[in-house]
């Protein structure tokens, strides 16, 4: 219900902000229809269209399983999506993990302790 009040101020706005600035009366000629799915067939929108399109289309967010390969590590499981908080999880600690401090007179690097690994996931 909140994005129709965002999608009116966007739409009071631009037709405010039209009246001084006539670059955005301009037409945004379409080379690729994948960018702008809600408007099929068409060669070209308005800038304002465009604009519109970029801010509030929902595009697809779930990919068919399919597409998605084969774990390296267990090959009979497919892979954790980006978007799975597990391999968020993951990145995080493999980050952490991964994070070395220089010592800036002998210029050698040291891991972390688990103490201050943990320290990070406590932030």
């Amino acid at each position: 219900m909140e994005h129709i009040f965002i999608e009116n101020e966007f739409e009071e706005i631009w037709n405010t902000q039209e009246q001084y600035h006539d670059k955005l009366k301009h037409i945004y000629k379409i080379n690729n229809q994948n960018y702008f799915p809600e408007y099929k067939n068409r060669k070209e929108i308005t800038l304002k269209e465009a604009f519109k399109s970029a801010i509030f289309y929902q595009r697809p967010i779930k990919w068919d399983i399919e597409t998605i390969g084969n774990c390296p590590l267990e090959p009979q499981e497919k892979r954790a999506s980006t978007a799975q908080l597990i391999f968020q999880e993951y990145r995080i600690l493999d980050v952490i993990n991964n994070i070395k401090i220089k010592n800036i007179q002998n210029r050698k690097l040291k891991e972390l302790t688990e103490n201050q690994k943990k320290n990070f996931l406590i932030l």
